[in-house]
């Protein structure tokens, strides 16, 4: 009998398996796994279900966590034409075996699959930690997107993190690191790692990592004084719920550091159109909408065409 961990008072047992025994003694993998993957063999590599539990035979488990393919342990690997977010993470599985043997010998397939497998999570924080391995930004973007869903209780925080600094993609200490859930605090935290993925996941990364949220590290406080002025009427045809007025710095300092914007105490502050679109955008929820606004600001004329635009995006 074999007994495996799940989430039960006591663990379920399996009263009948099938295994493959003396792998070890194996000399050559290549003819070896060609039978293992064929039938009847292949019965070995299937997945048990207990009790609504899956878990993988002891055959694959054993496969997968020993260099036998290439020389490689198959959970080094990923599927030929895999999920392109496992590119640069994994190296690709050589040829000789169908994919669905590759699957069950433990060769990873796809992001989703990868998080929801035992340590996974893990795993990936600890490859995205490798100086070796290189994902792009927009990659790494998405893989924080994906990381921000798994439940913290299953990850034990990095000592280093994948972060973005001075706009090159580094390997950093998690004590410099900072997460931003902000793009006005951006200006304030240019100076350490940053970890980026869109803003209403920062607070999750942010518990999973044990990073400190860039909010914690700087008050954010408008130190220079400036002019109330109405926000331009044409900026409503873009942003209906825009604030109606807004702060014109002639230098705009937050935390004493010379900053382009800044939406604080539910008041739009900056120094020039950029920034007001920025905080125009941000305050009313329409961020997509900065660059927009900014073009608007700029020639008003424009607003015919960028109205058009907005109503095929």
């Amino acid at each position: 009998m074999a007994r495996v961990a799940a989430p039960f008072d006591l663990p379920p047992v399996v009263p009948e398996f099938t295994a493959i025994r003396d792998l070890e003694l194996v000399a050559d993998w290549p003819a070896a796994l060609a039978l293992i993957t064929r039938p009847p063999l292949r019965g070995a590599l299937l997945p048990l279900r207990i009790d609504g539990l899956e878990v993988p035979s002891y055959t694959a488990w054993w496969l997968s966590t020993h260099p036998v393919l290439g020389g490689r342990r198959p959970l080094e690997l990923r599927l030929p034409g895999a999920d392109p977010l496992l590119t640069g993470l994994y190296d690709e599985a050589p040829e000789g075996l169908d994919h669905g043997a590759l699957a069950m010998l433990g060769v990873r397939t796809t992001l989703t699959d990868l998080l929801a497998s035992h340590g996974g999570p893990e795993e990936l924080l600890e490859l995205l930690a490798d100086p070796s391995v290189t994902v792009d930004r927009a990659q790494l973007r998405a893989l924080w997107m994906a990381l921000a869903a798994v439940d913290p209780s299953r990850v034990a925080p990095p000592s280093s993190v994948r972060a973005v600094l001075g706009g090159d993609i580094v390997v950093a200490s998690a004590d410099d690191a900072v997460v931003v859930e902000a793009p006005d605090l951006l200006q304030l935290v240019t100076d350490r790692p940053l970890v980026l993925a869109p803003f209403d996941l920062a607070e999750a990364l942010s518990e999973l990592l044990d990073l400190p949220l860039a909010g914690e590290l700087v008050s954010g406080t408008v130190t220079s004084t400036g002019t109330e002025r109405p926000v331009p009427k044409e900026v409503r045809e873009l942003l209906p719920t825009a604030p109606t007025r807004y702060v014109e710095h002639e230098k705009l300092l937050v935390d004493g550091v010379p900053c382009a914007w800044r939406y604080f105490d539910g008041m739009v502050h900056c120094d020039g159109a950029d920034g007001l679109a920025r905080g125009l955008a941000w305050a009313t929820g329409q961020w997509n909408d900065r660059l927009a606004v900014a073009a608007l600001l700029r020639n008003p004329g424009d607003v015919p065409l960028l109205l058009a635009e907005a109503d095929l995006s």
